[in-house]
């Protein structure tokens, strides 16, 4: 031996970015015309670990009832991606609900509640959650602009660059 030792430092794999899906985005992941949906895609992101895609059990229980309403024939592939691609949560407590009162219609309340307790401490402020600001920004020019999202493509857009220096130089697209 030279004497020398070898780095035995390791570093913590970066954690994986968590997303709240809501019922629209399982809709479309599972009844899109298209392999290549955004969605869809999203989903498959989860369904290989670059992702932990979670929801509640008040989103599953939304989307089967409008898929079974709309396209029963997308069913089946909505059971493969709950099976596969989401991490299912407890749905809120009425007690959990009082500190976000107002800020999301009242049927929607608890799917947000949801969402703000899956997102780690310090990402409570990103762009989906921004989109239900302070009910009191609701009032006047801001009153059409309160409750927009972020849309797939746009966060896609912004995560990309970041995977594709986890995987090094190969290109996925």
């Amino acid at each position: 031996m030279s004497g020398t030792t070898a780095n035995t430092m390791t570093t913590a794999p970066p954690r994986k970015p968590r997303v709240f899906v809501d019922a629209d985005a399982l809709f479309a992941g599972a009844a899109g015309p298209t392999e290549h949906g955004t969605s869809l895609m999203v989903l498959r992101m989860a369904e290989i670990t670059l992702i932990d895609a979670v929801t509640s059990q008040q989103v599953i229980v939304e989307a089967e009832r409008n898929l079974g309403d709309k396209l029963p024939a997308a069913l089946s592939a909505f059971q493969v991606i709950v099976s596969r691609c989401l991490r299912v949560v407890s749905d809120s407590q009425p007690a959990d609900l009082t500190a976000y009162a107002g800020l999301a219609d009242p049927k929607d309340l608890p799917i947000l509640v949801s969402a703000v307790r899956e997102l780690p401490a310090a990402r409570r402020r990103t762009p989906w959650l921004q989109a239900f600001p302070d009910p009191a920004r609701r009032r006047g020019a801001d009153a059409a602009t309160w409750r927009q999202r972020q849309r797939p493509r746009a966060h896609l857009s912004q995560v990309l660059p970041a995977y594709e220096a986890l995987l090094g130089d190969h290109d996925y697209r």
